[in-house]
């Protein structure tokens, strides 16, 4: 009787070691946010953590209402993909203060943060297309920036990767690179404007 009992608890030892294996929570999976309108967008922005992506479904005009002057329409989180799809973000018809349309800030080194197949277009209200700001790690790819008041791309204080890079029609040229502590690797760029170092 001793035997079967101890036999029985022994299982019953091996049965609760195994457990916390089978109920161990599996590892959350980087996310997918498809956005069509600008709410959406800003509601992925919102959601978006390091490894998600967010992809544009559409051509997307979106407002800068109480935006400071130095910040953007669109500021994309630390090592999150916007992949535009091939799709355009630009300023809606509300804007107001000059802003940048999409920034980069704050992006620390180890972090992999992706602009891809997008056109960026501005008018004379608006600052940069894109605007990097104390950020590593960050590259675009196919990204078209046109029309903006201010440099196509602004790269401050950061270190920028861009392949397939193609400006037109603004007004500071194709690329604004900060003197200090500024780095920018283009690859395989279409520009049709001058880069400012």
């Amino acid at each position: 009787m001793k035997k079967r009992m101890l036999s029985a608890l022994l299982c019953l030892c091996m049965m609760l070691t195994m457990m916390p294996a089978a109920f161990a929570a599996e590892p959350e999976q980087n996310k997918t946010y498809g956005v069509s309108t600008a709410d959406q967008l800003k509601t992925a922005i919102n959601k978006a953590t390091a490894g998600d992506t967010i992809e544009l479904t559409a051509d997307i005009e979106v407002p800068n209402t109480g935006v400071p002057s130095y910040g953007a329409a669109v500021t994309l989180p630390a090592g999150v993909t916007l992949d535009g799809k091939d799709y355009s973000i630009s300023p809606d018809t509300t804007w107001t203060t000059a802003t940048h349309i999409i920034s980069v800030e704050g992006a620390a080194e180890g972090t992999s943060t992706v602009i891809k197949n997008l056109t960026v277009t501005g008018n004379n209200n608006t600052k940069s297309g894109i605007h990097v700001y104390n950020s590593k790690g960050v590259t675009l790819k196919d990204v078209t920036i046109q029309n903006c008041a201010e440099a196509g791309l602004l790269v401050n204080g950061s270190a920028v990767t861009a392949t397939g890079l193609i400006t037109s029609g603004n007004g500071w040229g194709a690329v604004n690179v900060d003197k200090q502590g500024a780095s920018l690797d283009l690859e395989g760029a279409n520009l049709s404007e001058d880069v400012q170092v």
